[in-house]
């Protein structure tokens, strides 16, 4: 019986090696940053604790909570970050897409 260590160790090169620009102050160019805020991650603990779940449980939270931004966003050149309240991960609401371009609007009214 094969370990799957030597297949991790070499998906884990594999992806550090990949080369990524870097923008100022920013992460690299192409990958988008996860945010989670204190009552998401809250919501995401109580889904899991009703599912008596483990780890599995709470990756397949997860993936249904990010699979629709998984399949987007590398199409989408200028998302810096996605935004994860409670309500995204109740279900009533889509994650939030920050743009790179758009940062400094945050919180500002127009």
């Amino acid at each position: 019986m094969q370990s799957a260590a030597p297949a991790r160790k070499a998906a884990r090169a594999s992806s550090s090696e990949s080369p990524q620009t870097t923008t100022e102050g920013g992460p690299p160019t192409g990958i988008a940053s996860n945010k989670f805020t204190d009552d998401a991650l809250s919501a995401v603990a109580k889904k899991a604790v009703l599912r008596r779940t483990g780890a599995r449980g709470l990756r397949s939270i997860m993936e249904a909570i990010l699979l629709e931004s998984m399949y987007e966003l590398p199409s989408m050149d200028q998302v810096e970050e996605i935004a994860i309240s409670a309500e995204v991960v109740e279900g009533g609401a889509q994650p939030l897409q920050i743009y790179a371009d758009r940062r400094d609007d945050v919180g500002t009214s127009a």
